[in-house]
């Protein structure tokens, strides 16, 4: 009735005689809508009060928008105004609302002549989010998805993801995730954070080794692929159980060692961690024994075997803490003595790896360069109190060195060194013998040669053997044998 009262007002009776001379008029509709339009709020109104008295109820707006549509059921702009006033009256309702439901049915009505708008869909949607919908807000975003063109689909997806995950239902955003990949596969980063922030290890493992071994992937953010094995790494490395199921890890982190030199001691240590949080601790200390023994780099070695020593310190520090436990308790057996002597054996175990860090960082520089005079003469020096292994590892120099590519020190200077092991155990026969072989090395420079005479010639002197020490030094006079023979054939 009131709304009937309201069309017969002589204010307006002229937009309704237009009307029904033409009700298909959209400009006539609009400007009808637009004199019975309340004053927005914050807006002062005229001195005569005539806005405030041509403003309409909103039974009388709606039926006017009702009536517009029923003459233009395919008029974007009526929908979208109908639509938004509709919205903006339900703005502080309750969600159990009659409106609220009155709204949803109208875009229902709205949406089917208007499936093709995506900005329909997205208020829709909306909507319903606000209503704390799920079931129905899902179903809509796909209904948006199936009508829309699929150039307009990223305009649906950004809302429909940030949906799925304020949902908390990871279900259904892995699932959502998974249909947006195969429209945007580059964005599968994003897609591994979110799988990491709601703990899914597996599935981020598993999409992360997709990114590296496709080719063809380029990251939108910019992440190089090596970065992206890094963090595949890490993530198998924290994370053993559950990713073993999904990935071969060690095998990964092997082939990433190779790949990359760069990080050749980070990922030995991501190995030997992986190991430490499955409970396999022999496994780990094998990784990390082979590590030392391949790593080419001191920075490499010395982060290896710092996280070596902290591990065999968290090992030893973990089976005291469970024996003073058991002596507590009172209740020790055979089985509590066999731990005491395992304390004993891993404390021997971190004593002998510290003594032997610098043996080890030696042989690192050594796989660097075999032929680093200077490196080799300190191996030996490390086996002052050894004589035995002290001529062993003269003998691994001599076999390794090429004269011809010998750096540091002069290789002369290694040759008199091991003599000098044999003088000081009084082995003067071995000492020659060394010394003669040194003589027939083919040296860079004719002062090596002549360093090693002289100390030869000075070592017989010192021992009194004067006819011995002119033998010596009469060798480093004489006319080599070749050279006599070619003046020979000459003459």
């Amino acid at each position: 009735m009131e709304s009937a009262a309201y069309v017969r007002d002589p204010r307006f009776i002229e937009y309704e005689q237009e009307l029904a001379r033409n009700p298909y008029h959209l400009r006539s509709w609009l400007r009808y809508l637009e004199d019975t339009a309340p004053v927005p709020e914050g807006e002062e109104e005229g001195t005569d009060g005539e806005a405030n008295d041509r403003a309409a109820p909103r039974a009388v707006r709606y039926s006017i928008y009702e009536r517009a549509l029923k003459m233009l059921p395919g008029s974007y702009k009526l929908w979208r105004m109908y639509l938004q006033e509709r919205t903006a009256n339900t703005k502080h309702k309750s969600v159990r609302s009659r409106s609220l439901a009155i709204l949803v049915n109208t875009y229902e009505r709205a949406l089917v002549h208007l499936h093709k708008m995506p900005r329909i869909w997205l208020d829709y949607t909306a909507l319903l989010m606000r209503m704390a919908k799920g079931t129905a807000a899902r179903r809509v975003f796909d209904r948006a998805l199936q009508s829309l063109p699929v150039t307009q689909h990223e305009r649906i997806w950004q809302p429909y993801l940030q949906w799925a995950k304020g949902l908390r239902v990871k279900e259904t955003a892995v699932r959502v995730y998974r249909r947006y990949l195969m429209l945007c596969p580059n964005e599968r980063e994003q897609y591994v954070k979110y799988l990491v922030m709601v703990r899914e290890w597996a599935e981020a493992a598993r999409q992360l080794a997709y990114c590296v071994n496709d080719d063809r992937y380029e990251s939108p953010e910019g992440t190089s692929k090596h970065t992206l094995w890094m963090q595949l790494c890490d993530l198998s490395a924290r994370h053993p159980e559950e990713c073993s199921e999904a990935l071969p890890v060690e095998s990964i982190i092997r082939s990433g060692i190779k790949r990359f030199s760069d990080e050749v001691g980070k990922l030995w240590c991501r190995l030997a961690d992986f190991h430490v949080r499955l409970g396999d601790f022999e496994r780990a200390r094998d990784v990390y024994e082979e590590a030392i023994a391949t790593v080419l780099t001191v920075r490499d070695f010395s982060m290896v075997f710092d996280a070596y020593v902290t591990f065999e310190e968290k090992v030893l520090t973990a089976k005291m803490a469970m024996l003073e436990e058991a002596e507590e308790d009172d209740d020790e057996d055979e089985e509590l003595d066999v731990d005491g002597d395992d304390v004993d054996l891993r404390l021997a175990r971190l004593e002998h790896l510290t003594a032997q860090r610098p043996f080890l960082l030696n042989s690192v520089l050594l796989r660097q360069n075999p032929h680093n005079v200077t490196e080799w003469m300190k191996r030996a020096a490390l086996y002052e109190e050894k004589p035995a292994q002290a001529v062993v590892a003269f003998r691994d120099a001599i076999k390794a060195i090429d004269p011809e590519k010998a750096v540091g020190n002069k290789l002369s200077e290694l040759w008199i060194a091991f003599a000098k092991v044999y003088v000081d155990q009084d082995d003067l026969d071995s000492a020659r013998v060394v010394l003669k072989k040194a003589t027939g090395v083919a040296y860079r420079t004719v002062d090596e040669l002549a360093s090693v005479y002289c100390y030869y010639a000075e070592l017989e002197l010192l021992h009194g053997n004067f006819e011995e020490a002119v033998d010596v030094m009469s060798e480093t006079v004489a006319e080599p044998a070749g050279s006599v023979e070619r003046r020979r054939k000459r003459a």
